[in-house]
């Protein structure tokens, strides 16, 4: 996404989500869509009825082919880690033992 200032995201298996500093005023939170998925790891209709349900959208033309949201900063960094870290457990159904984090580098 152009623009960014920071990455920061978290992986497991073929699952991951990001969130980047588009400004100085919203952060741009994604989730990998089923585009970039094997058929194996797809996420069913149910799966991504839950996601619209939690407020992703899919596809946005200004933010790509992932599932997305764009937050305010303040006060965001916990409620966006809850949220994400919530979808990948509950709608992705990852083990959250399984996460790696990554970031940018100094």
């Amino acid at each position: 996404m152009a623009g960014h200032d920071d990455i920061v995201g978290v992986n497991a298996g073929p699952y991951y989500a990001q969130v980047m500093g588009v400004d100085g005023e919203f952060l741009h939170c994604e989730l990998v869509a089923n585009k970039f998925l094997s058929t194996e790891w797809h996420l069913d209709s149910s799966q991504e009825q839950a996601l619209q349900d939690r407020g992703w959208a899919l596809g946005v033309p200004s933010a790509g082919p992932n599932w997305s949201q764009e937050v305010p900063r303040a006060g965001a960094p916990w409620s966006v880690a809850a949220e994400i870290l919530s979808a990948l457990r509950e709608v992705y159904r990852v083990d959250v033992k399984h996460l790696q984090p990554h970031g940018p580098t100094p």
